[in-house]
């Protein structure tokens, strides 16, 4: 391989590492709310398969406080909580731009005070093996090539 070529090709290499850390990738997740058994099939224990009440969004967008428009969301969450205004038990599944971790106790959510537990994973509809982050290997067998190609193309002289 020529010299040129084998730059050429680093190049296109470098090229690709950088352009995959500029996507956005987002997550998909379950849609619905239960308010006191009203969607069984949002109810735990929960089965995608039998979910007709509920909304499965491969790429789901969300909207952010102070922001126009919805933005690609990063995790699904799920909140199992008692209202404390109407003791009314709540499931809620959707997705969120940001992790809520998993924590228990009493939180506000939306207009209602909850006693209860939010769920939070970042894996598509919180039960697949499928993530949404890059894999080691999609970076490293490109990186590797790369440096393969640069270090036959560059010269490297010892200085003695």
């Amino acid at each position: 391989m020529s010299l040129n070529v084998k730059i050429l090709f680093g190049v296109v290499f470098e090229l690709y590492l950088i352009s995959q850390f500029g996507k956005v990738h987002t997550i998909g997740c379950f849609i619905c709310f239960s308010r006191n058994g009203s969607n069984p099939n949002c109810e735990d224990p929960f089965h995608p398969g039998f979910s007709t009440n509920s909304t499965y969004t491969e790429k789901c967008k969300v909207p952010k406080r102070n922001h126009i428009g919805e933005f690609p969301a990063h995790f699904c969450i799920k909140v199992i909580g008692t209202s404390y205004n109407t003791n009314d038990k709540v499931v809620i599944r959707r997705c969120t731009t940001a992790t809520m971790d998993n924590q228990c106790g009493n939180f506000q959510f939306e207009e209602d005070l909850l006693h209860g537990c939010i769920l939070t994973c970042d894996l598509d509809g919180c039960n697949s093996s499928k993530s949404l982050r890059y894999s080691f290997l999609s970076i490293l067998i490109p990186l590797s090539l790369s440096i393969t190609i640069l270090k036959t193309t560059i010269p490297w002289h010892s200085v003695t």
